[in-house]
């Protein structure tokens, strides 16, 4: 090992940790980032700056910045929907499926800043959205109620 005399005067960066886009998150569906720099805001109603971004290390396309708690990535809320023997078993064996992946049998992982919910107004996954409207599901409607119409095709009035 030999020594660098200029690692003494550029150290590494201190402060936050780089963002990595987490390596079990979907490639379904995009993924949309955030920063916090105040150079980065479109207006001053705004508390971040969002932006669309490929897996990999995330860094803001208007300022450059890799770290938190500066940029960081959003959490990507899937829509649950009652499917008779889906693929994810909930409380009392009902069938569940995330609308966007059918096939998909688990919600979540501890890691991959993902969620799911069956409550239509707090989805922000592009793929269940466009699946939601497919189906003419209401947010202002009785989330039970919703859940059955999704499921048996029947066009919410």
């Amino acid at each position: 090992m030999t020594f660098d005399p200029q690692a003494i005067f550029n150290p590494p960066p201190m402060g936050g940790r780089q963002i990595q886009i987490p390596k079990d998150r979907t490639t379904k569906q995009p993924v949309y980032c955030y920063c916090r720099n105040p150079l980065c805001l479109v207006n001053s109603q705004m508390d971040r700056f969002i932006f669309q971004h490929e897996h990999g290390l995330v860094e803001c396309p208007k300022c450059g910045a890799t770290e938190a708690p500066y940029v960081g990535v959003l959490v990507l809320t899937h829509f649950m929907a009652v499917m008779p023997r889906g693929p994810i078993r909930g409380n009392g064996g009902i069938g569940y499926k995330i609308t966007c992946d059918p096939t998909r049998p688990y919600l979540a992982t501890a890691t991959n800043e993902e969620a799911a919910t069956d409550q239509p107004e707090v989805v922000t996954c592009p793929g269940c959205l466009a699946a939601m409207a497919a189906e003419k599901v209401d947010p202002g409607r009785d989330r039970f109620a919703i859940k059955a119409k999704v499921e048996s095709k029947t066009p919410i009035t």
